[in-house]
């Protein structure tokens, strides 16, 4: 695995160090490369990878690579803003209830996004949904877009989004314009205290107003 993101990452999780941590950019293709280099190749027969979705506490079975029916031992798949804080491990030669299994892997998946002359605009997630960047959220004020805030004057989304982070562009203080495009749900304080925010182009796809999204504004 490799870091396709280019900005900071947030803390690693308690018990993990950054060499376990993986930032992508949404619609960049992850792949999960087992360390074998304790292990003879000739004697890995297949690989059982877990996933878990609170953090490491819990994990649950998600996939077995068999070294007879698959050119790699990598796990690969698409990076959404969906697995953002997911956690993977793996174990080889796993038999039955007996298995050591490795230190976790975080993956943490952004926005892809473009700044062009102050216009903000959202072109991919991987999902229909953004990353949540509250309080209490995994990218809590780890927006992207963070150092940007000050010269946004517009903010677009492509087609494809449909629900807006909370907080994703709370104290955009230049923010004039917001075209919502198809988006069906704003997600709570997603502008919160972009205090110059004049307007808001609205759809009939729109379907929810989260708490505190305009507040300030």
């Amino acid at each position: 695995a490799c870091n396709t993101y280019e900005h900071p990452l947030p803390d690693p999780r308690d018990g993990m160090d950054d060499s376990h941590q993986y930032g992508y950019t949404a619609g960049d293709t992850v792949y999960l490369v087992p360390d074998l280099s304790d292990v003879s190749r000739q004697n890995v027969r297949y690989i059982s990878w877990q996933k878990s979705v609170d953090g490491g506490a819990t994990y649950s079975d998600m996939q077995t690579v068999d070294r007879n029916t698959s050119e790699a031992l990598s796990l690969s798949m698409e990076a959404t803003c969906a697995l953002t804080g997911t956690c993977y491990r793996y174990a080889v030669n796993a038999s039955g209830l007996v298995a050591s299994y490795s230190e976790p892997i975080e993956l943490l998946v952004f926005e892809r996004y473009s700044i062009h002359d102050g216009t903000l605009h959202i072109e991919y997630t991987g999902t229909d949904a953004m990353n949540d960047y509250g309080v209490s959220d995994r990218l809590s004020d780890f927006q992207p877009w963070k150092t940007e805030k000050g010269n946004i004057r517009a903010v677009s989304f492509e087609e494809g989004v449909q629900k807006i982070g909370a907080y994703a562009f709370s104290g955009c203080s230049s923010l004039t314009d917001v075209d919502l495009g198809h988006v069906k749900v704003v997600g709570e304080g997603a502008f919160r205290d972009a205090v110059s925010l004049k307007h808001i182009t609205f759809s009939a796809s729109v379907e929810q107003i989260g708490p505190s999204a305009l507040k300030g504004c």
